[in-house]
């Protein structure tokens, strides 16, 4: 058999012992032939051609490729993302000061991210696999949004709080059980959103934060909201679907507060202080689902009080 011939060898039934050969050069099929006879004419070209074939090619790539170097390509369909599109990313927000990796199956925080320390605004790595978030994220001094959504995070780092310029933060769906006291350093914190934790306690560092406005921490485990709540600054505190049987009357003294929800805990009609009915500037107090029937609510002292400043806001609404 002519090996000018033989272009191309291909087998096509690893189950079979038969293999078509064709030649592209002439146009010419020739019949089928043996594996043997293939694998012999392979050995034939490879050996005295290696670097003109092919096959030879292909042979030589394979012996010497050291696999523990093999570089591989950006990973899609589910994988790590690929250096390449990574480093796209971050030369885009090196312009826009704006950096989304959402979705990138990411299992640490990536190298690359820190050239943009100095200018970095917003960072969302929501729907990642992170179970740790690095200390070096008190270095990104500009940073105001940060979305560390849906990964495995058990804590956050102490350095967290050197993010001054901080406004958004939403580690929602962890599995967070305390959070950092240097938190309370995040002066210019508006909305925090800490839903479908682990949390047990109520984050009191976050109570003197003057600029916050919202604090989610429905879907967690915390048990009670303590005294130190009157110094909260929020219009808004979500505590729906914890184990709360205990709220503190000084909430009452929060005289930004204006709505407070607290469906699906624990609470007794005996837990629900009359102060937030007399004395708050709650108009939307939401106690559905707990341990009370919600006629027993009505007739609470106040609560014909509390039913006017929530009509009267609902018709400032409508």
């Amino acid at each position: 058999m002519d090996r000018e011939l033989a272009r191309e060898i291909l087998i096509r039934d690893s189950m079979t012992e038969w293999a078509v050969i064709g030649s592209r050069r002439r146009g010419r099929t020739i019949k089928k032939t043996p594996r043997k006879t293939v694998s012999k004419l392979i050995n034939q070209i490879g050996a005295g051609a290696e670097g003109r074939s092919p096959i030879g090619q292909l042979k030589m790539g394979i012996k010497n490729q050291n696999p523990s170097k093999v570089k591989m390509g950006p990973k899609k369909n589910g994988q790590t993302m690929g250096n390449a599109a990574l480093k796209k990313h971050v030369a885009t927000a090196e312009k826009t000061g704006v950096l989304n990796l959402s979705k990138s199956k990411l299992d640490e925080f990536p190298e690359d991210v820190m050239r943009l320390k100095g200018n970095l605004r917003s960072l969302d790595l929501t729907f990642n696999k992170l179970s740790t978030l690095t200390p070096a994220i008190g270095d990104f001094s500009s940073m105001k949004v940060l979305v560390l959504d849906q990964n495995s995070l058990s804590s956050l780092p102490h350095e967290i709080g050197k993010l001054i310029k901080l406004e958004t933060l939403s580690v929602a769906g962890n599995k967070l059980k305390s959070l950092p006291d240097s938190l309370e350093k995040c002066v210019s914190l508006k909305q925090v959103q800490l839903q479908s934790n682990q949390l047990t306690e109520f984050p009191v560092m976050l109570c003197w934060l003057k600029h916050l406005d919202l604090l989610d921490l429905s879907a967690n485990q915390v048990t009670r909201i303590p005294r130190e709540a009157e110094h909260l600054h929020v219009t808004e505190l979500n505590l729906n679907q914890n184990r709360l049987d205990d709220i503190a009357p000084q909430i009452a003294r929060a005289n930004r507060l204006k709505t407070l929800r607290v469906q699906e805990n624990c609470l007794t009609i005996s837990g629900i202080p009359t102060a937030i009915l007399t004395d708050s500037c709650v108009s939307t107090l939401a106690v559905e689902g707990n341990l009370f029937d919600m006629r027993q609510f009505t007739h609470l002292e106040g609560y014909d009080q509390y039913q006017e400043r929530f009509t009267a806001v609902k018709k400032k609404l409508s």
